[in-house]
């Protein structure tokens, strides 16, 4: 079973445009930044303003990297049709207003020069493993051409979760032997969750056992609202 929720692009004009070859989808509303990848691979960019800038790749760096004070960090404080402005939270930056051409900063944001935080999870696909070959169709496309090997892509999320995908736990009278959460966040990333079933009779007793380290570093609020996405 593949089931994917999409809450708030229904609700955006887009224009198609081009980044580096690949077709997506640009938000033209005034007041924030929103550039949208289509199937199989559904990652997306929003930016609010009191959301942040860092220069730099999430792709490429650490929590820590992002965070170091060598990188200049900037707060949103508007986004018009054209601009956006932010104010320098850098240790020497003195909070210094900066301008960007809108479109410089989607184009960014695709490439890598800038990142934004972690904030919202708007995009959830769930998928019922087995074994890997029985996935359900479509499994590898929900995941994305670019998505991690599950096992090296999850952490511990709880005491004795095995490390094995699945571990012991005893199929359903369907064959799934636990189920494969992706939630995609308006940082351009994706992030991993595995549960296993409780109670192989009742498929709605779940069991978190393993997420992606980013998840378990996150703070109070994006944790809430992880939880409401999922």
């Amino acid at each position: 079973m593949n089931s994917n929720v999409d809450r708030e692009t229904a609700t955006t004009t887009l224009e198609t445009r081009h980044f580096q070859g690949v077709r997506a989808g640009v938000g033209l509303t005034p007041d924030e930044i929103f550039v949208d990848f289509p199937l199989p691979s559904p990652r997306y960019f929003r930016i609010r303003t009191g959301d942040h800038l860092v220069e730099g790749d999430v792709r490429r760096l650490t929590a820590a990297e992002l965070e170091s004070p060598r990188l200049r960090n900037w707060e949103i404080v508007g986004i018009t049709p054209d601009r956006v402005v932010g104010l320098d939270r850098s240790d020497d930056g003195g909070g210094e207003r900066t301008e960007w051409e809108r479109s410089w900063v989607e184009e960014q944001l695709v490439r890598g020069g800038l990142s934004t935080d972690l904030t919202e999870f708007e995009r959830v696909t769930v998928l019922r493993r087995g074994d890997r070959d029985d996935a359900a169709p479509g499994a590898d496309d929900a995941l994305g051409d670019d998505a991690p090997e599950a096992d090296d892509a999850l952490e511990e999320g709880a005491p004795g979760a095995d490390d094995t995908l699945g571990g012991d736990a005893e199929p359903t009278p369907d064959g799934a032997s636990s189920v494969l959460v992706v939630v995609f966040g308006n940082d351009g990333q994706k992030y991993l969750q595995e549960y296993a079933f409780v109670d192989p009779e009742n498929d709605s007793d779940l069991r978190l056992e393993r997420q992606d380290q980013a998840l378990l570093e996150l703070s109070a609020d994006p944790r809430e609202r992880l939880a409401d996405a999922v």
